[in-house]
């Protein structure tokens, strides 16, 4: 158990560490915990601007206007594709402006990765945002009543009776004659094939 002069010290100690002041020191600690972003609300770098992705996102909510959590994660999933995109074409420059001030050669691997990152990342928000139109579509149309018209799996029966009944409405002109096969038991049986139908003048 602490003494009475311990306790004392670590308080007149704790006054005096007041953790970091500036706005730049507390976004350097806010991370410091952090392993993988994986769980946060929009993983970001250090040097990242979290105004600038807020941005990005008011943006993107004031075009699309989400209505239900759904269309929120997906315009939110749209920020994060594209932030990660962005990310990754910042790398790209950078490398490229190593190579450019002959400070070093190509870092092949990382220029792959960066190239892989950003290409995945685009396809990524073009899915989300696929998907977002897709289901803003679907509510509109549930909005205003629509039923849909295509044929359920389950009345392909009643599809093949419609097509059965429409071939046996079609006009006896068109019906082929009739090829009557001769029965091997009896021997030189023949069957004329009927005269067609005249049609009426």
């Amino acid at each position: 158990m602490a003494t009475p002069a311990q306790i004392t010290a670590n308080r007149l100690n704790a006054a005096l560490s007041t953790g970091p002041r500036t706005s730049d020191g507390k976004a350097r600690v806010r991370q410091n915990a952090l392993q993988h972003g994986l769980c946060s609300d929009f993983p970001r770098m250090c040097d990242e601007k979290l105004e600038e992705i807020h941005q990005l996102i008011a943006i993107l909510r004031e075009e699309h206007q989400p209505v239900d959590a759904t269309e929120e994660i997906l315009v939110n999933k749209m920020a994060e594709h594209f932030w990660t995109a962005k990310r990754a074409s910042f790398y790209l420059a950078r490398q490229m402006d190593v190579v450019d001030a002959g400070a070093g050669g190509v870092n092949v691997s990382l220029l792959s990765v960066m190239l892989r990152y950003q290409s995945t990342a685009d396809r990524a928000y073009y899915k989300a945002l696929a998907e977002l139109r897709k289901l803003q579509k679907e509510r509109q149309l549930r909005e205003i009543g629509f039923v849909s018209q295509e044929t359920p799996a389950t009345s392909q029966p009643a599809a093949e009776a419609l097509k059965s009944a429409a071939e046996l409405s079609k006009p006896a002109t068109e019906t082929p004659a009739l090829a009557v096969q001769p029965d091997p038991t009896t021997t030189n049986t023949t069957v004329a094939a009927p005269p067609p139908l005249k049609k009426a003048a």
